[in-house]
């Protein structure tokens, strides 16, 4: 009962959750409301290589910074949170380095394996996903650490908005299912360009 006595009785917990939530939701209904549109202009077949890259981006970006990022918002003391933050930023690039000469060595062993054979043509995009996206956890979490709720919302209607956007010009110029993938990486790098300046200034002030 103190719990949830304590959290009640916090407003900006309150705004805060409101304001990440509201972000989810109509970001997700972005995406939800480009889907007609976007079916008719890329195959199904797209889709699929779609899926299979999703997959393996989610699952790098998971562990580019080794989850130092959930460490950002416990001190109390702004200098470690901040260091916390620099040092998930430096992990990020480390496993991006690691990724991109991992592709170059064993990308095809790999692909092999892991019965992923269609995006080999695309393989190249993933460090970038990656990057953006590891790149996007771990500010956001220092944002969520400053309590910047609105700043994490607006990067997420950023994200999304930007990514269908590129996507349904990227498709409309049959470039096939590049489209979809450039358009999902445009979004990704939108949302962590609009984190970093926000980032930026929260350290400044």
């Amino acid at each position: 009962m103190n719990f949830f006595k304590i959290i009640f009785k916090n407003d900006s917990f309150i705004r805060g959750a409101t304001f990440i939530i509201s972000g989810n939701i109509v970001g997700q209904a972005i995406v939800v409301i480009s889907s007609p549109i976007l079916t008719r202009i890329f195959l199904p077949h797209d889709f699929g290589i779609f899926g299979i890259y999703l997959a393996i981006v989610s699952f790098f970006t998971l562990i580019s910074s080794f989850r130092y990022e959930l460490a950002i918002i416990l001190p109390k003391n702004e200098i470690i949170g901040l260091a916390l933050t620099i040092i998930s930023l430096i992990l990020v690039f480390i496993v991006i380095t690691i990724l991109i000469m991992s592709i170059f060595i064993l990308g095809d062993i790999f692909l092999y394996y892991t019965d992923s054979q269609s995006i080999k043509p695309y393989i190249w995009l993933i460090p970038f996903s990656v990057f953006f996206g590891g790149t996007y956890k771990a500010i956001s979490y220092w944002l969520l650490r400053k309590k910047s709720f609105n700043k994490l919302f607006k990067a997420r209607l950023i994200q999304d908005s930007s990514m269908v956007s590129a996507q349904l010009i990227l498709g409309a110029s049959n470039i096939g299912v590049i489209g979809l993938l450039l358009g999902h990486m445009i979004g990704i790098c939108a949302g962590m360009v609009a984190l970093f300046q926000d980032s930026f200034m929260s350290i400044i002030k």
